[in-house]
């Protein structure tokens, strides 16, 4: 299944320089932030820091980077190569097909990065803070839903990475705590393979917000899109795979994910008759 998700990254990609150019009509950050107004969430350092569309960090000696790569856009600072979190998810409700799945792929390239540890923990904790901060839930959902089948394929991508790959590599438990991550560790008699790690669980604000926006994500909306989805088969299998196992995993997290879940029975049904051996795995 991870292949099939580094496939997917890699064909956005491929299509990046060439989406990322002309300009986006499409209302972009005026709703966001319950908490802060856009201007507060400007004023954080995180809100300006550029990412590439591999989702890396980009550097000031990239700035030179030439214009027909496709880091460049019509957005604030034009001149400066890269997208922040903010341009990014006005970007995903671009009136142009291309530039919205290449905005949710970055996205979901981003949080891969946090995944795999590939910033130290503080730099991971800020961008993170930046997501949840920028209330990306709210355009992961709706580009589930979209009406581009390659909008959509991207969009699963990118949920899979914060929904599955993040509990995979126990990321929030690394986030939230500190980085200190300690198991109790059991083995067998007479073996030196360690055997059944204790679990960790995580806690504090940063779990409370991301239940928060997982929340804000999994509505029963979502979920009769997310039937239609797979019931028309309206995406590659390998995307549709993925689309159920988000479908597991939140499932997995709580009881109430759960019952919202059982709620609509017709998905699952659906999801337990086509993809039985993943919707009884512990």
């Amino acid at each position: 299944m991870e292949q099939a998700v580094l496939k997917a990254r890699q064909q956005a990609a491929s299509v990046a320089a060439a989406a990322a150019t002309g300009k986006s009509t499409k209302p972009g950050i005026s709703n966001i932030g319950d908490d802060m107004d856009s201007e507060d969430l400007l004023s954080k350092p995180i809100s300006h820091v550029r990412f590439a569309f591999d989702g890396q960090i980009m550097t000031e000696e990239q700035s030179d980077i030439p214009t027909n790569v496709g880091l460049h856009h019509h957005g604030e600072n034009p001149d400066k190569p890269g997208y922040t979190i903010p341009e990014l998810l006005h970007l995903s409700r671009s009136t142009v097909p291309a530039q919205r799945s290449v905005a949710m792929s970055t996205l979901g390239c981003i949080l891969h990065k946090i995944n795999v540890g590939a910033w130290d923990l503080e730099q991971s904790v800020e961008v993170y803070v930046g997501i949840l901060d920028w209330q990306a839930e709210l355009y992961f959902g709706q580009t589930i839903s979209d009406s581009n089948k390659t909008c959509r394929a991207a969009a699963t991508v990118a949920l899979w990475t914060w929904v599955v790959e993040m509990v995979k590599y126990k990321s929030l438990v690394r986030l939230a705590t500190g980085g200190q991550v300690e198991t109790q560790e059991t083995t067998l008699p007479g073996s030196d393979i360690n055997m059944r790690p204790q679990p960790v669980v995580a806690q504090g604000v940063l779990v409370t917000r991301t239940f928060k926006a997982l929340d804000e994500i999994l509505t029963p909306k979502f979920l009769e899109h997310v039937y239609e989805t797979i019931h028309y088969s309206t995406m590659p299998d390998q995307q549709l795979m993925l689309l159920a196992e988000c479908i597991k995993y939140f499932a997995d997290m709580s009881e109430e994910f759960k019952q919202r879940i059982d709620d609509n029975s017709r998905l699952a049904v659906l999801l337990q008759n086509r993809y039985p051996y993943l919707m009884s795995k512990k």
